[in-house]
């Protein structure tokens, strides 16, 4: 039986209490790079963060955005 693979994806949408700015300097930080960088992330198109994941570590992608004010969303890869 194979195993499914995932992708994070995010779409520009804020947790509740997030402003753009914190959300921007919060992922920065999380991937270790600039909000200038991030900066492509917040258009509002689908942007596809980490991909190949199985669900568990998807899972706790979402768990790590959402902390920092991105609501991101686990679709099926294929």
């Amino acid at each position: 039986m194979s195993q499914n693979i995932y992708e994070l994806v995010f779409y520009g949408q804020l947790a509740e209490g997030f402003s753009v700015t914190e959300t921007k300097q919060h992922v920065a930080q999380l991937f270790k790079t600039t909000t200038d960088q991030v900066e492509r992330m917040f258009t509002g198109k689908r942007v596809v963060i980490r991909n190949k994941l199985d669900r568990e570590t998807a899972a706790k992608y979402i768990i790590a955005m959402k902390k920092r004010g991105a609501e991101c969303q686990i679709e099926e890869m294929g």
